[in-house]
């Protein structure tokens, strides 16, 4: 028979407590004098129903606090699946993500006139000098104070925009969170939940506009994620912040929304909002 104990998780302390203050108040509420009984006498009326409504609203918020590992069939998703990323894991994702945006224009294949000996022209042919194409060298490594100083404004941009997501829609992220199914290990850049869905946030700043398969490559790296484990619909936020000016928005749009009705299963019910601005927009309300 396995052992029973009274206090198993937040949910019995937050009772406890409650329960504990009631009685305790009303069983000095004689021994006080008119004046002090008249307030007390409210508090004791309104406490419960504030106690009531703040636990409603962290239900609807963040949920996930109420919880005790006990609480989950498996205790290994209750650190795994929804954790705060360690420091070195949070600057190695930045470093990453100062390389993309970073990450000049890819070099064309160059093409050059090249000279064949004489014994490498076929027979009969009067062709002795062809288009040969070569591979470009490869760049040079980025200064690591320019990773360094990309890096903080990646993270600046990030912050600034999750901050406006939970002021639009009342919501409370956790930044950097660590998403591990068991077979995959991401780190998120925000992720909460509410009643009906698991938000999820991914922003992406670049010096140049991005092309398809850089957009492609962004979605698919969450949407692929198993999100299902949390018995919630999906909602991904997806943000390119970029450094170039003159760009064609629409464009750039219609090519990630394409691509997000290409890969999500119209059976998954996930739903996403795509988003791309120039980093004046973001930059200019920090």
């Amino acid at each position: 028979m396995k052992n029973i104990t009274f206090i198993k998780n937040p949910l019995t302390i937050i009772a406890f407590f409650a329960g504990l203050s009631e009685s305790i108040s009303i069983g000095v509420l004689p021994f006080l004098d008119k004046e002090l009984a008249f307030y007390f006498i409210w508090f004791v009326m309104f406490f419960p129903p504030l106690i009531v409504l703040l636990f409603f609203y962290t239900l609807y918020t963040k949920h996930e606090v109420l919880y005790a590992p006990a609480d989950y069939q498996n205790e290994d998703n209750f650190t795994k699946s929804y954790s705060k990323a360690d420091p070195k894991e949070i600057q190695n994702k930045l470093q990453e993500d100062a390389k993309i945006a970073l990450n000049e224009e890819k070099q064309t294949v160059k093409v050059g006139d090249v000279k064949l000996p004489q014994e490498q022209v076929k027979s009969g042919s009067d062709i002795s000098n062809i288009r040969l194409r070569k591979e470009a060298p490869p760049p040079p490594p980025l200064p690591a104070s320019l990773v360094k100083e990309t890096a903080e404004k990646t993270s600046e941009i990030k912050n600034s925009l999750i901050y406006k997501i939970e002021n639009e829609k009342g919501l409370s992220f956790q930044t950097d969170v660590v998403f591990d199914d068991g077979s995959k290990r991401e780190i998120l850049d925000a992720m909460t939940f509410d009643m009906k869905f698991v938000h999820v946030m991914d922003v992406k700043y670049y010096r140049k506009v991005p092309n398809e398969n850089e957009i492609y490559a962004q979605i698919d790296r969450l949407i692929h994620l198993n999100f299902r484990k949390y018995k919630k619909t999906p909602f991904f936020y997806f943000y390119f912040v970029i450094d170039e000016p003159n760009i064609d928005f629409d464009k750039l749009n219609t090519i990630a929304t394409d691509r997000i009705k290409t890969v999500i299963p119209s059976t998954y019910g996930a739903m996403s909002f795509v988003q791309f601005v120039h980093t004046s927009s973001i930059t200019g309300s920090l």
